[in-house]
């Protein structure tokens, strides 16, 4: 009696997982055909889920070495095949909830990528002027947010509006005859926050000079666009 109701569950586990299968398999092909293209997950789910369903999860050698692996289900065929059946829907489930996790957080990757590029103002290679000393330079990489130091008690950011530490800032090669007039010597390079710059316009300029004079040394392009 004991072996016929263990029988009568497994049938009634493999039965549910079955139509379980079914069920979300349908939604999955449902899914595919709405996609404009192929999505290699998802077909992989539909066919995976279609075993199931029809109770071909595993190969008769499979399920042999499964049974000889466990003797106490191999007098219980049935029992056999529900454990397959769970062990299978299982796998499915731990699988692809990794890949959906890994998917989202590429997704949220992208769109904090795109958000972040969609405030920067000033492409590497933009011609700045600094609003607040006046001098010129050219921007040759920039950073979402302050990096690696604390800028708030930087005398050029004092008088700024927004928040500095949640603004971009931008690495810029200084003109060397504005920086002499500025600073009285030459800087190599000044890091600068998004507010504080403006794009230079020559022809409003009463600069004396036409054209933009720096010193591009290869060590200031260690700063990579972040």
């Amino acid at each position: 009696q004991k072996k016929k109701d263990t029988q009568h569950i497994s049938k009634e586990v493999i039965n549910g997982i079955q139509q379980f299968a079914t069920e979300l398999k349908n939604h999955v092909t449902f899914t595919i055909s709405k996609l404009s293209s192929s999505c290699n997950m998802l077909t992989s789910l539909e066919e995976k889920l279609y075993s199931i369903s029809q109770g071909t999860i595993v190969s008769p050698e499979e399920q042999l070495e499964y049974s000889t692996l466990t003797p106490s289900s191999s007098s219980s065929p049935t029992l056999s095949q529900a454990i397959l059946h769970l062990k299978s829907l299982l796998h499915i489930t731990l699988h692809h909830s990794s890949l959906v996790s890994k998917r989202f957080a590429s997704i949220h990757y992208k769109q904090k990528q795109k958000t972040q590029s969609s405030i920067i103002k000033f492409d590497i290679g933009t011609i700045v002027r600094h609003t607040k000393y006046n001098y010129r330079g050219i921007v040759i990489a920039w950073d979402g947010k302050p990096v690696t130091t604390d800028v708030r008690n930087w005398d050029g950011v004092q008088d700024v509006k927004y928040n500095v530490m949640e603004q971009p800032f931008y690495h810029v090669i200084p003109d060397i005859d504005d920086c002499i007039r500025v600073f009285g010597s030459e800087r190599s390079f000044r890091y600068v926050c998004q507010e504080n710059l403006e794009v230079w316009n020559k022809e409003e300029s009463s600069s004396s000079s036409s054209g933009l004079k720096v010193d591009l040394d290869p060590v200031e392009w260690r700063f990579g666009t972040r």
